[in-house]
């Protein structure tokens, strides 16, 4: 069997952040709204960064280890994208200086997007069909859109995450048993580049319901599984806090009957808590939350041993899910570490809810004008602050609908 999985990952979150404390206050949203996402804070790009500066600032650190010439495939997985024709993959791919026999691509699934991205690279690895030494580099950019006064609004969140995915993995080797559920459903939607929609009841209901038929399905292939002996830890999509621990509690009740709540307590704490470390700073970043998951594990997990197989849920409204597993590799510590992700995530500026809202309407301002010229101003000394001479790819203008960028 060949083996295929993560060799290095990195985590963007921008430069900016505002506690969700500071919004429930400012919209009096209610103590229930807000113990549901139970998320602390989230990022916020200023004017200068979007999609494809995230997903190239995430990508950069792991491009520069290898070297650019290292990479025969980039995947963009996003539902944030700036057109509909030309897909974000191609700036990314320019700014990133990969070659021009890299191919490269934009997936769109809600969600889903990332792990879509992750088994087509894995069988596009797998084939055989290219030097064994190259990688594909994936890459899952998001951006929160304009959610003011809803209660939506406590659970949105702006991200990118990268990965490289190679036949020698050093983080996360994938196992090829997976299980995977589908159907047509209008749970969420987003019809135009400033607008989105969200049905919480119809949604929850559909992310419940994939998960247990894909988790039967993956037990089809696997065999029957003690869920708790099977996997040492779990991670899931996250779309809020509360919704995990119900789907934990279908798959623990999936293997143990008259469970009590102080087990399904103690069985979360053990096996998902660990996993919400970044989730919790980042909110829900979309196409790469299941992967902010995996990365907040293997950096806090404490008991995690190198060989410990790590259960996966994927869902992507639409509707599709996957539960498939992976191995913790030997290095997978040390990598993230060397990311300094925390460190980073920790440095951003926080800034008030004024500044916050003008953050946000600009960002979207830039996606939907044919015209646009970011503000270098805003907030106050930032970019001098957080950019100057730091190397992040920063939008520099729009003119005609194209998107010019440069590094700070």
């Amino acid at each position: 069997m060949v083996k295929v999985g993560i060799d290095d990952l990195n985590l963007y979150g921008s430069t900016l952040a505002i506690d969700f404390s500071e919004i429930k206050l400012a919209r009096n949203f209610s103590d229930k709204e807000f113990n549901k996402t139970r998320f602390t804070r989230r990022s916020v790009v200023p004017t200068y960064e979007d999609s494809i500066t995230l997903a190239a600032n995430a990508a950069k650190p792991i491009v520069d280890k290898v070297g650019a010439e290292q990479f025969a495939l980039l995947i963009v997985a996003t539902e944030t994208g700036v057109d509909y024709g030309k897909p974000l993959s191609s700036y990314v791919h320019r700014y990133l200086g990969l070659k021009s026999s890299c191919r490269n691509f934009e997936i769109k699934h809600a969600c889903y997007a990332g792990t879509a991205g992750l088994q087509t690279a894995a069988s596009f690895l797998g084939a055989g069909n290219i030097s064994p030494d190259k990688k594909v580099l994936l890459v899952m950019t998001d951006i929160g859109r304009q959610h003011f006064h809803d209660p939506s609004e406590l659970s949105a969140g702006t991200g990118a995450i990268a990965l490289s995915i190679s036949l020698n993995p050093k983080v996360f080797e994938l196992e090829v048993p997976s299980g995977s559920a589908a159907h047509e459903v209008f749970d969420t939607a987003r019809p135009t580049q400033a607008s989105g929609w969200l049905d919480p009841v119809l949604s929850l209901c559909s992310y419940l319901d994939l998960l247990e038929i894909a988790w039967h399905d993956y037990q089809r292939a696997v065999g029957p599984v003690a869920y708790e002996d099977y996997f040492t830890h779990i991670i899931y999509h996250t779309p809020f806090i509360s919704l995990i621990e119900k789907a934990h509690q279908t798959l623990v009740e999936s293997n143990v009957q008259d469970v009590t709540k102080d087990e399904l307590a103690a069985s979360f704490e053990r096996m998902v808590a660990p996993s919400l470390r970044y989730s919790r700073e980042l909110a829900n970043i979309y196409s790469g939350s299941l992967y902010v998951a995996l990365a907040g594990l293997l950096e806090s997990a404490t008991d995690l041993r190198p060989g410990n197989r790590i259960g996966c849920f994927s869902y992507g409204s639409g509707a599709c899910a996957e539960f498939f597993s992976g191995l913790v590799c030997q290095d997978a510590r040390s990598i993230l570490a060397n990311q300094h992700i925390r460190e980073r995530l920790a440095a951003r500026y926080s800034i008030s809810l004024k500044e916050y809202e003008a953050a946000v309407s600009g960002v979207e301002q830039g996606f939907t004008q044919a015209n646009f010229v970011p503000d270098w101003d805003a907030p106050a000394g930032h970019y001098e602050r957080a950019y100057r001479g730091k190397g992040l790819l920063v939008l520099d203008k729009v003119n005609n609908h194209y998107r010019s960028y440069k590094w700070s």
